[in-house]
């Protein structure tokens, strides 16, 4: 019997971690960077889109800049503006509403293809 490594054994390719890593590094907390008193805020927030224990709709989401906040959703969700209306209205909720704070919901799928990159499914500027 030939012994196959944990991967092998799970079907799972050395492709597929490395592209469930760099989506993990992309979605990752990057609120801490900006140093501007709403770090705290933006933790909560992005804690209420994450895959588990968030609201079931987002597959991740992330601070990209300090103004705009991305959410990962199945591209076939449907309902995509009102759900940026609706990530919108979470922000203003929280603290970090305003004309300057724009929503950006990105297709999670095309994050996962090794050559997809990031395309934003609808973008936002709350009110």
């Amino acid at each position: 019997m030939i012994n196959k490594s944990p991967t092998q054994r799970h079907g799972i390719s050395f492709l597929q971690i490395f592209i469930a890593l760099a989506i993990a590094v992309s979605f990752s907390s990057a609120y801490a960077q900006f140093g501007d008193g709403l770090d705290d805020k933006r933790q909560a927030v992005e804690a209420m889109f994450k895959r588990a224990g968030g609201d079931g709709r987002a597959q991740g989401s992330a601070w990209p800049e300090a103004r705009v906040f991305a959410v990962g959703v199945k591209k076939d969700m449907g309902y995509i503006d009102e759900y940026a209306e609706y990530v919108c209205n979470v922000l203003k909720d929280n603290g970090l509403g305003g004309k300057d704070v724009y929503v950006e919901i990105v297709d999670i799928d095309r994050l996962y293809e090794a050559r997809g990159g990031w395309k934003a499914l609808k973008k936002l500027q709350c009110k």
